[in-house]
């Protein structure tokens, strides 16, 4: 396994993981050195809508402990962010994706090639321009229907462009 170009610390402490990683690394710096391929991995799930996203391409790692759980909770399964972030505890916010996926490859490292959130999308506080959430994690479909790799993604809200031109049926 190729060694992380990037200084972090990491302390496993039972039901969360805590990582400090360099200032200034970004997602889209991840994705180059990681790459998409499921057969070099931990990889990326292969898509690049994100690519010039501020989410991706300028929000950084901070330098900064951060302190995620291993697992997601259940009793937040197939809740909307903003439910969640208003029910979270004053001293806990959803990450930030480069924060997620900093922390998802150390802990892959570090534990010889465990996943985190292995089957789960984590929200995260980063929005794309459109003001659409995005979600991260899922390394592996339970189906196998997609190739491996961590996945970004965003949850589009409803707007006027959305709408339907329905089939008239002869």
């Amino acid at each position: 396994m190729k060694k992380l170009p990037w200084q972090y610390e990491f302390e496993d402490r039972g039901d969360v993981v805590a990582v400090r990683a360099q200032s200034g690394v970004t997602l889209n710096q991840m994705r180059e050195y990681f790459g998409m391929d499921p057969a070099a991995e931990p990889c990326f799930y292969n898509q690049d809508w994100y690519l010039k996203e501020d989410f991706a391409a300028t929000t950084a790692t901070d330098g900064e402990w951060h302190v995620l759980h291993k697992n997601v909770r259940e009793e937040w399964r197939a809740k909307m962010p903003q439910d969640i972030e208003a029910a979270l505890a004053g001293n806990e916010r959803l990450p930030t994706a480069v924060t997620a996926a900093f922390v998802f490859f150390v802990y892959w490292y570090e534990t010889g090639g465990k996943r985190l959130w292995e089957h789960d999308f984590v929200w995260c506080s980063d929005t794309d321009h459109n003001g659409d959430r995005i979600y991260v994690g899922r390394y592996e479909d339970p189906t196998g229907v997609n190739k491996n790799g961590f996945n970004i993604h965003r949850h589009l809200a409803l707007r006027p462009a959305y709408s339907a031109a329905p089939e008239v049926l002869s």
